[in-house]
């Protein structure tokens, strides 16, 4: 059975995120099909969707019908004619359930992050207490923790997933995470919040 068609209501939202995408692929941060963004919205009857950039498109030319919506719960409830969502979308599910201010997750395959050599764990920690930039996560206070996780990079993504639910289950700590030879993830109420804790991540890996 074919998806039901996007909803009027994402528009505003992939507008912003097409706009997003075409100058994180300028800077080099989603080559070729690589990264995900998605932003969350109202549905019908109160239910919280979120709508997110389909599996395998070049990020530097996306087309609005380009993304799907799909519920906190992964099924998909509207689509781009013939889009499909990648399995990087249980990544941002997991961020939507655990976060619930949370209106915009970015994730992006910076050189950086990808390379970043951090600690062994689960997750692994950067510890990024007393640098300044960490003003941009929120974190004001003089000597206020700031530590960094770092996911081992499964083949099973539902798997990393599900690790990430679980750290933001517990806690958590700063917007933002890193997938270990992978890439960078962060998040924000809104596209300029979560822009800027992105910016801050990359910056201190």
């Amino acid at each position: 059975m074919a998806n039901a068609p996007l909803s009027a209501g994402s528009l505003p939202l992939r507008e912003a995120l097409c706009d997003l995408a075409a100058r994180y692929h300028q800077l080099g941060w989603m080559r070729g099909t690589s990264g995900n963004l998605s932003a969350s919205f109202p549905g019908d009857e109160g239910q919280r969707l979120v709508v997110i950039t389909a599996s395998g498109h070049p990020k530097g030319s996306l087309a609005l019908e380009d993304f799907v919506e799909v519920n906190l719960g992964g099924d998909v409830v509207g689509a781009g004619p013939g889009q499909r969502p990648s399995a990087e979308t249980s990544i941002h599910l997991a961020i939507y359930r655990r976060r619930p201010g949370a209106g915009v997750a970015l994730h992006v395959h910076t050189v950086a992050s990808t390379v970043l050599d951090a600690p062994e764990g689960a997750p692994g920690i950067v510890d990024c207490t007393g640098y300044e930039m960490v003003k941009g996560w929120g974190l004001w206070d003089e000597g206020a923790t700031a530590l960094l996780p770092v996911f081992e990079n499964h083949a099973d993504v539902p798997r990393i997933a599900g690790e990430i639910e679980e750290w933001l289950l517990d806690g958590g700590g700063v917007p933002a995470l890193v997938i270990r030879r992978h890439g960078l993830t962060a998040w924000g109420d809104d596209l300029l919040s979560a822009d800027r804790h992105l910016e801050v991540a990359e910056f201190l890996c």
